[in-house]
């Protein structure tokens, strides 16, 4: 089971290790353009200070923390929040932790905060997130080409949505997924 709690300064190390670990491809990958590579401390505490969002450590009982998502941009007029910044740990990928994380997610944007839309953005460089977003009953809405250049590498945005209704019905239909 995926634990999703307050994400606070002592999760900071970690992720930073998890992030500077990798390239600023990957970072982008993660975090659009939010951060600069390298991720840094302070750039880390303006993030948790952010007035609209609900950020999360993700962990398992088994494997302690294992990754990282928020809600982003949560607007109580129109009861719309964004999903983003999903990281698993690479120790922990290929268990299924991503698909139970963005599940629990929903769960508190549409049953705590009771939002009527979820939108994320996925980069074409990362299908196999795409593909479990869509799983889970996101729709494209927009596809944005050439959104994000990183040396010699130009990423398109796949701009995603689910509403409220739509995560309800799909969680009463039982789906064979092969």
């Amino acid at each position: 089971m995926i634990t999703l709690s307050p994400f606070t300064k002592e999760h900071v190390d970690p992720l930073m290790t998890w992030i500077n670990a990798t390239d600023e491809e990957f970072m982008i990958t993660w975090s659009g353009t939010t951060f600069t590579f390298p991720l840094t401390h302070d750039q880390l505490d303006r993030y948790i200070g952010e007035k609209t969002s609900r950020l999360f450590a993700c962990s398992t009982e088994d494997d302690g923390l294992i990754g990282h998502l928020a809600l982003r941009y949560i607007n109580p007029l129109t009861r719309s929040a964004r999903i983003g910044k999903v990281l698993i740990n690479d120790a922990h990928r290929g268990k299924g932790y991503g698909k139970k994380m963005i599940e629990q997610a929903l769960h508190v944007a549409f049953k705590e905060l009771d939002l009527v839309k979820v939108t994320l953005g996925v980069f074409d460089n990362n299908p196999k997130a795409k593909l479990l977003y869509e799983r889970l009953g996101f729709k494209v809405t927009e596809i944005k080409e050439n959104h994000v250049v990183v040396g010699e590498t130009s990423l398109t945005l796949y701009e995603m949505a689910i509403l409220k209704e739509q995560w309800l019905y799909s969680r009463e239909i039982p789906v064979n997924n092969g």
